[in-house]
């Protein structure tokens, strides 16, 4: 048989050694780079970095053109951060409060209880004058004492509004300030008199008796008389008489006509409209019913 030349033959391929084999010609023909030393010092170590806390303060910048990290300022407004929010564990003084100003806001509490206080006596005291004048009246009547020119002591329940006038007899009068339907207010008087006097006015006699009041303070009835001033006032005065302890007692009840104007005809004519006590029957009849003498 002839001997096969072909080295492509599988059967005549030379075996080849691994451990021996060198590079294809396709990996030694690459240029294969290898690290510098240089380079192998400038990598970074792959090792782990504990992330530590910012430290406030001044940091060096790694880079001329970043702005160094400033401490933070606490803001002067109390218990706040710059930010507006309330700050935890901020001590009194921090947030504020400090002993001069808990001093200084009870300083000024006391200065306003105390002006309050006197502004209350100050306007007390007012009151009180307005109030003992008759010109703010608590009720509409009040007890008061009457002496008349004799020294004799009555005790009698009469308007809170009124004054005083002082008659040509030497006596006084009491001077209502008290209206009732217009009519001018009325006055009211006690004098001193005598037997025969008290028996004019016991039981009215000639006099028109208007009604009979009983006093329980001086346990009796008390006749009430009108007087006419004429023919269109016909209940112009009125009268009583009391009798105690064989002591003689004339009551006088009139009106104050002291604003009465006269200046002209229509003036006149209009203060008429204003006379007659009729309208203050009632009150007459509780102040007679109240005098009592000492």
């Amino acid at each position: 048989m002839p001997e096969d030349n072909n080295p492509q033959s599988p059967g005549n391929q030379p075996r080849v050694s691994v451990d021996n084999a060198e590079p294809s010609k396709s990996v030694s023909s690459q240029n294969v780079i290898q690290p510098t030393q240089e380079l192998v010092q400038n990598i970074p170590s792959q090792q782990p970095q504990i992330v530590q806390s910012a430290v406030v303060g001044d940091i060096s910048p790694p880079d001329s053109n970043i702005t160094p990290l400033q401490p933070q300022t606490v803001s002067n407004q109390a218990g706040t951060s710059p930010s507006g929010q309330l700050q935890v564990g901020m001590s009194a003084s921090q947030m504020g409060w400090s002993q001069s100003n808990v001093n200084r806001s009870w300083f000024n509490l006391k200065k306003l209880i105390l002006y309050c206080i006197v502004v209350l006596i100050v306007l007390g005291g007012i009151f009180a004058v307005l109030v003992s004048t008759n010109i703010i009246a608590l009720s509409k009547f009040k007890t008061i004492d009457y002496v008349n020119s004799k020294g004799t002591h009555y005790s009698l329940s009469f308007y809170t509004k009124h004054g005083t006038k002082l008659l040509n007899s030497g006596n006084t009068e009491l001077v209502s300030k008290v209206s009732a339907e217009g009519k001018f207010p009325i006055t009211l008087s006690i004098d001193n008199g005598d037997q025969n006097g008290y028996n004019r006015v016991k039981n009215c006699g000639n006099l028109t008796k208007l009604s009979e009041i009983q006093n329980n303070n001086l346990n009796q009835k008390i006749s009430l008389c009108s007087i006419p001033l004429g023919n269109n006032i016909p209940s112009g005065v009125y009268v009583a008489g009391i009798m105690f302890n064989n002591q003689a007692s004339i009551i006088t009840i009139g009106q104050d006509l002291s604003h009465t104007d006269i200046s002209s005809q229509a003036s006149a004519k209009q203060s008429l409209t204003k006379f007659g006590i009729d309208s203050y029957q009632d009150d007459i009849t509780k102040i007679i019913a109240s005098i009592k003498i000492q």
